[in-house]
C-alpha cells in the first residue's frame, strides 16, 4: 500500500465505523407507549428507529343485535414509519375472520391516530365494529434530585 493512500482508507475506516457506531445507537433507541384509547381501553406500542412494534389494544366492537364483543388484538407485524405517518391493514388468518386497520402520526413526544375493528361473533356469526383514536405522549424520566 502506499503512503499516500494510508491516510485516505485510515480516514475511511475510521469515518465507517463512526457511522455504524451511530446508527446502532439509533437502532437500539426504543420508547414504550401505554394508555387509552378514547373508548377508555387499553392501548401500547414500542416507537423502535423508524417503526412501530408490539401493538396491541383491546377494543369494544359493536354488533348488529346491540351487544358489544370484547376484542384484545396484539402480533401485528412492525408498521413502518415514513414522513411521520404510519398504517395498514390486518386481516385475521382463518378460521378466524377479523380486519383491523391503523392509522396515525408521529410529531415529537406524541403518537395519535385512529384504529378500526372488524370481528365476526362466534357466538353470533356476525360481525361487530369498531373504531376509536389515541393519542399518547411519552414524557422523559425526570431527575430525581430538584434544584433550588
Amino acid at each position: 500500500m502506499s503512503l499516500r493512500r494510508a491516510p485516505a482508507v485510515t480516514g475511511a475506516i475510521v469515518a465507517t465505523c463512526v457511522l455504524l457506531a451511530a446508527a446502532a445507537a439509533y437502532a437500539a433507541t426504543s420508547i414504550n407507549f401505554s394508555g387509552n384509547t378514547s373508548q377508555g381501553r387499553s392501548i401500547s406500542f414500542t416507537l423502535s428507529g423508524h417503526s412501530i412494534t408490539k401493538l396491541q389494544y383491546h377494543i369494544n366492537d359493536r354488533c348488529p343485535d346491540g351487544t358489544t364483543l370484547f376484542v384484545h388484538n396484539l402480533g401485528f407485524s412492525p408498521l413502518a414509519i415514513k414522513h411521520s405517518k404510519f398504517g395498514a391493514t390486518f386481516t385475521a388468518r382463518a378460521p378466524q375472520s377479523a380486519k383491523t386497520t391503523i392509522a396515525g402520526r408521529v410529531a415529537g413526544n406524541t403518537v395519535s391516530g385512529t384504529l378500526s375493528d372488524r370481528t365476526r361473533s362466534d357466538r353470533t356469526q356476525q360481525f361487530c365494529t369498531g373504531k376509536a383514536t389515541f393519542k399518547l405522549t411519552h414524557r422523559g424520566r425526570r431527575s430525581a434530585a430538584r434544584r433550588s
